[in-house]
């Protein structure tokens, strides 16, 4: 048991414990728990992002314990749960329950001893344990102090240990018997396997960064993702096992150093735990470079049972489990950023919830740590703001109107993004705006066609130099560039950093565009507001049986600086398209089925109609700047290279009216640039 109090409060200690006796012998337990903020002030504000009035930080510390609690098994989980306290003594009220379940250890301890746990370094979590939530943390089994065998990423048998400690902490005595879930990545993705679990306890979500389908963050349309070797062998490695340095299949990622677990309390946890620590330092966690080559063939042909489940056992794709999920009916926010990894993720949830629901899309990454960057404080206060607002409103019963209000929150941005250029000025440039919306997609955008053409922009020395507008496609035309296996967009992408290798940061795009082919539009004569999924309609051939394309949406300044806006990537093998078993809002979906892929008309046999969507955005493009679309044949610091020798022709106009689809919303009648 850990008590901690801010040093800030030390001096009034006998004051405070003086006030709240005080407002005990005026008020009953519960309803000085539930005491209406208006009792100290008149004024009362809930909106997105501003909140005050309805419920007060009423305590100012907390009581950390932490104990093995055991699941319908018998395996030993570790679970640590903070007691709020004012100056010092622990709430005597029942109070409603904030969780989740971490692979990256709940608390750590160091050599020195010293503990931190799981509040120290987060303000949204003691924020709740302020406003009178028990915050509860526990380690999944086979990592962190937790017993049993780790069996990967959102397995079967994490759900049926989530719903084992939901109950139990719904059953303790300081319990409301009311609990939430609250974070993000892996602790967002718990929250919605817990709920397939259907626990009659679990009465609201708080997902932040939380995959839908297992497929789309490692082999969106058949395009595998190199990193994630490194991320698998760093989370096979998280709980402190040793690795054959030999055979190991990677080098060790560089990321932010895992301390050891911390034990739980008293002299028989301490056992446990030192004999567990004692245990993993003598096992293996290598993954060789055959076991993954193995892993990556299966799952690239969606022949992995993780994404065709359910299963009872192993990893699953979450959409495998989603008639139970929906049967749940737990009310959920669904907290997404543009910039993460695959924002798709959070809209697909969104659009295939059946429950009380809100969505937010921000201008931030997946981890929202940019240096200097002011998204990054933007990321941080609303899930802290929005989160409580959502737990007063759903665990508390606090009517504070966050339901009555538009369901879904966009925000479009515009000044260079996550460029290199935008990093150097600090983001002075970057703005951000928000749209507030009853639907998806938005109900003012259009879709509207740029085509691609062979009119010189001027602006690149690329290996075509062509242009891009919305004027009807002329005479036929074509374009052909070998693929060059060291185009990039750089070690700093959206997907590196969702596997916690980040910051994102995107170079000045004009090295890649020059090995590739591009068309550019004139300038921009007035802002264009794009909000949704751009796509690519495009008519190509190759030298070679298959092949990968890479389309990237880019803003270029007025001196040339060109900026990665929004990408999209294709195996050709993998480009027929069929409807999924889930709401995809009608953008192309890419099956990547085996028998698809296998039957596919090679890429070399005829000229083949590709369309595939790019990644979701809303981005404000500035008058006096222009856009430019890019077709490469590689992005080699990010995803596998096929056929790099080969020589692929892109062909456009009348006959072949390749173009790039944008979902452009108009403003005050005016219409799009041409």
């Amino acid at each position: 048991m850990v008590k901690q109090t801010p040093a800030s409060h030390r001096f009034t200690l006998s004051l405070l414990r003086l006030l709240s006796l005080s407002l005990c012998a005026a008020l009953p337990l519960e309803a000085l728990a539930q005491l209406p903020a208006s009792t100290a002030t008149e004024a009362r504000v809930s909106a997105f992002g501003d909140y005050y009035g309805y419920s007060a930080a009423r305590y100012d510390g907390y009581t950390r314990y932490s104990r093995y609690v055991g699941n319908r098994e018998g395996i030993d989980i570790a679970m640590d749960y903070y007691i709020p306290t004012l100056g010092g003594v622990e709430a005597e009220v029942e109070l409603p329950v904030i969780f989740n379940m971490t692979p990256y250890n709940r608390a750590q301890i160091d050599e020195q001893g010293n503990i931190t746990d799981a509040i120290m370094d987060s303000d949204t979590l003691r924020s709740f344990t302020e406003h009178g939530y028990v915050v509860a943390m526990a380690d999944v089994r086979g990592k962190g102090a937790s017993f049993g065998d780790y069996a990967g990423v959102t397995t079967a048998e994490e759900a049926r240990d989530g719903d084992d400690m939901i109950e139990w902490l719904a059953d303790q005595p300081w319990s409301t018997g009311k609990v939430g879930m609250y974070g993000g990545s892996y602790l967002g993705q718990m929250q919605y396997l817990f709920a397939g679990q259907q626990p009659p306890s679990l009465k609201a979500l708080f997902p932040i960064h939380a995959m839908f389908d297992a497929y789309d963050p490692i082999a969106m349309n058949g395009v595998f993702f190199t990193g994630f070797q490194r991320y698998s062998q760093w989370i096979a490695e998280l709980a402190g096992e040793t690795v054959d340095e030999e055979n190991r299949s990677v080098p060790m990622p560089t990321r932010r150093d895992i301390q050891k677990p911390a034990p739980v309390d008293g002299a028989e946890g301490r056992s446990k735990w030192e004999a567990l620590m004692a245990e993993r330092e003598k096992s293996d966690s290598t993954i060789s470079d055959f076991q993954f080559q193995v892993f990556k063939w299966l799952f690239k042909a969606r022949l992995m049972p993780m994404i065709n489940g359910p299963t009872d056992n192993g990893m699953q794709s979450l959409a495998a489990h989603l008639p139970a999920i929906q049967e749940a009916a737990i009310p959920a926010y669904h907290f997404g950023g543009f910039y993460d990894n695959n924002p798709q993720q959070a809209l697909r949830w969104y659009g295939n919830w059946r429950a009380p629901q809100k969505l937010i899309l921000g201008p931030w990454t997946h981890n929202a740590d940019e240096p200097k960057d002011p998204r990054g404080e933007a990321y941080k206060r609303l899930s802290r703001i929005e989160s409580l607002r959502w737990f007063d409103y759903w665990l508390k019963g606090i009517d504070n109107g966050i339901m009555d209000e538009a369901p879904i929150m966009i925000s479009s941005q515009s000044g260079g993004t996550y460029s290199q250029r935008a990093l150097d000025q600090q983001y002075q440039s970057v703005a951000w705006e928000w749209h507030a919306l009853e639907n998806w997609p938005h109900p003012g955008a259009e879709a509207t066609r740029f085509f691609l053409n062979a009119e010189p922009s001027g602006t690149i020395d690329s290996v075509n130099d062509g242009g891009l507008g919305t004027v009807a496609p002329g005479e036929p035309g074509e374009a052909t560039f070998a693929v060059d296996a060291s185009s990039t967009t750089g070690q700093g992408g959206r997907v590196f950093d969702s596997m916690g290798f980040g910051p994102v940061i995107f170079p000045d795009m004009r090295d890649a565009d020059r090995r590739s082919l591009t068309y550019t539009t004139d300038v921009l004569a007035e802002d264009l507001l794009v909000i949704g999924v751009p796509t690519v309609q495009l008519f190509a051939r190759s030298t070679a049986s298959n092949g990968t394309l890479f389309a990237w949406l880019e803003e270029i300044d007025p001196d040339g600086y060109s900026t990665l806006v929004v990408e999209g990537r294709l195996k050709v093998s993998h480009r027929t398209l069929g409807t999924p078993a889930f709401n995809n809002f009608g953008d192309p979906w890419p099956t990547s089925a085996w028998r698809d892929v296998l039957f596919a008309e090679g890429f070399d046999d005829a000229i083949i109609e590709l369309a595939f969507p790019l990644l979701p955005t809303a981005t404000r493009f500035k008058a006096g700047k222009r856009l430019r679309l890019t077709i490469a044949g590689a992005d080699a610091d990010s995803f596998e290279i096929v056929y790099p020798d080969a020589e692929i022709t892109l062909y456009h106009g009348r006959t072949y009216p390749s173009a790039l689809v944008l979902p452009v919303v108009t403003e005050s009648g005016r219409s799009p640039q041409s």
